[in-house]
């Protein structure tokens, strides 16, 4: 689903650049005024307010003050500069109450239902009685996979879980609302509580970001998944590695790679002296050489 989130929406293909300290009016995708872009859905301009802080994206984000507020749309100054596109997230300095699922949203669950799909993410889950309400719509025999992606997902995590069979965490979301040093905490608190409600939990984003401009993962990046897997979990998404990096197989392969390592120490504490064998590690696909490679530095 979609979930309760505020999204971007430019005119213009690719993206676009806000300079630091400028003026900027932001409209209410409904209006067709002159803006540098529009958020929806329309219903956060009803509980903005001077002074508030948008927050677009996550990785660097473009930070906005609301200096003005109109039917059509608000104007706001640039407190930090940056680029954006369509469909990138916005996060406010305060709670804003938006519907769990929207008429999008439910409309996919009917077209699911009719086509006999079983398996129900929500996104940006925050309380437990949202879950109830997926599966309703769902039917008899769904599945509904939580993400929790926000600090009330966190606060309410324990009820989630009751509710859901699964937990999703998406850290590329959440660091939005909470500061990226507490993210590994609140990773080891979600996972504990699935472990401790009998569900199954998931960590997306952020894994390989080293990969998508690399051929080989930073030893930062391979750390982390290593220190996730030892958290329990049990599954990894892969996120930008494989949507848009230049390396999406090779991706796929170092997470397995990684993956068996975790599984090997869990094993056995003792590190075999053919383990740190370089030969052992490939990232070549084999329509791209990978076993003819291999055999070669073999003989």
């Amino acid at each position: 689903t979609e979930g309760a989130q505020i999204r971007t929406r430019v005119a213009v293909d690719g993206d676009i650049t806000l300079e630091e300290h400028s003026a900027v009016r932001i409209g209410t995708a409904l209006t067709h005024i002159s803006a540098v872009c529009d958020i929806y859905p329309p219903e956060v301009f009803e509980q903005l307010a001077l002074g508030d802080v948008l927050s677009i994206d996550s990785s660097d984000p473009v930070l906005v003050q609301v200096t003005k507020l109109a039917p059509t749309g608000l104007s706001a100054r640039v407190l930090n500069g940056g680029s954006f596109r369509s469909n990138k997230a916005v996060a406010v300095d305060r709670r804003i109450k938006l519907p769990a699922l929207t008429e999008k949203d439910r409309h996919a669950i009917k077209v699911g239902r009719e086509l006999g799909i079983r398996d129900f993410a929500l996104s940006f889950a925050n309380h437990e009685s949202e879950v109830d309400v997926l599966r309703s719509l769902a039917g008899p025999g769904s599945r509904v996979i939580a993400k929790i992606e926000s600090r009330r997902g966190i606060q309410n995590a324990e009820g989630i879980a009751r509710s859901s069979d699964a937990l999703l965490l998406d850290r590329g979301d959440m660091s939005r609302e909470v500061p990226i040093e507490k993210i590994p905490r609140v990773q080891k608190y979600v996972l504990s509580v699935a472990k401790q409600a009998g569900v199954k939990a998931y960590v997306a984003t952020n894994f390989l970001d080293s990969m998508k401009n690399n051929l080989l993962p930073s030893r930062a990046d391979v750390n982390d998944v290593f220190s996730t897997l030892d958290d329990g979990v049990d599954g990894l998404v892969l996120a930008a590695e494989t949507a848009i990096g230049r390396y999406p197989v090779q991706s796929v392969v170092m997470l397995s790679k990684i993956i068996r390592q975790q599984r090997a120490s869990m094993e056995s504490p003792h590190l075999p002296r053919v383990e740190l064998d370089r030969s052992e590690s490939c990232l070549l696909i084999d329509p791209h050489g990978g076993s003819l490679a291999d055999s070669f530095h073999e003989r």
